[in-house]
């Protein structure tokens, strides 16, 4: 008879997670260069704990999967809130500050900056409110529950990528790519073969987590999919 294995606590998966990738520095740059384009700081566990207190709260509240939430900030961020990404080699060649992705949730600052909405007027304050827990992790889980949202709604004919039968596969690939680039490409538009790495990735690390916390997986049909 074997084993069950031990569940983790979500706070010792983050940490874990995160620290993996860290020898002897706590910074490690994702991006060479002059200035450093992308880098991820290692955390401790009282940073930890307070991520998965959010998130934990937060996915209740707005009836989403915690392991499909972690999965996608592990993909963004690898749980670091003082994450940055200039995008240098990306789409902001130029080193416009407001396209900066910042925080745990990696929120592109010119999506957040609006003179309409106090704290988030300017990009100091848009940057703030990145790396502000407390107001980052609503604001990235409302968007991840309307884009799932979107998802669930959206049609698919012949020829679409068979993964469209996964709602979160399918908002996954919205994030990454934007909702009429993404449904495009899942119908096997134009950036087709772009939709793989990231929603890929994600559905292993969501199987992953749900697995080690012991929690029902909402992606793992997603691997056993021949593409």
């Amino acid at each position: 008879m074997s084993t069950p294995p031990i569940k983790q606590t979500t706070y010792g998966l983050i940490l874990a997670f995160n620290n993996r990738i860290f020898g002897k520095s706590d910074l490690k740059v994702l991006e060479f260069g002059n200035p450093v384009s992308s880098a991820i700081y290692r955390i401790d566990m009282d940073t930890a704990m307070m991520i998965s207190t959010h998130l934990k709260r937060g996915t209740i509240e707005k009836d989403l999967p915690l392991s499909y939430t972690l999965a996608c900030i592990a993909q963004e961020s690898l749980f670091d809130p003082q994450c940055f990404n200039k995008n240098l080699r990306g789409s902001n060649r130029e080193d416009n500050p407001a396209k900066y992705d910042i925080g745990l949730c990696q929120l592109n600052l010119r999506y957040l900056i609006d003179p309409k909405v106090p704290g988030r007027s300017t990009l100091e304050e848009a940057r703030e409110f990145a790396h502000d827990l407390d107001r980052a992790i609503p604001y990235f889980l409302q968007n991840q529950k309307d884009l799932l949202d979107y998802a669930k709604g959206l049609k698919w004919g012949k020829g679409a990528d068979p993964r469209t039968v996964n709602p979160y596969f399918v908002a996954s690939t919205l994030y990454n790519m934007g909702r009429a680039g993404g449904a495009e490409a899942l119908r096997g538009g134009p950036g087709a073969r772009s939709v793989t790495p990231h929603a890929a990735s994600i559905s292993k690390l969501e199987s992953r987590f749900a697995l080690e916390l012991g929690l029902p997986s909402v992606m793992t049909d997603v691997l056993e999919v021949k593409v």
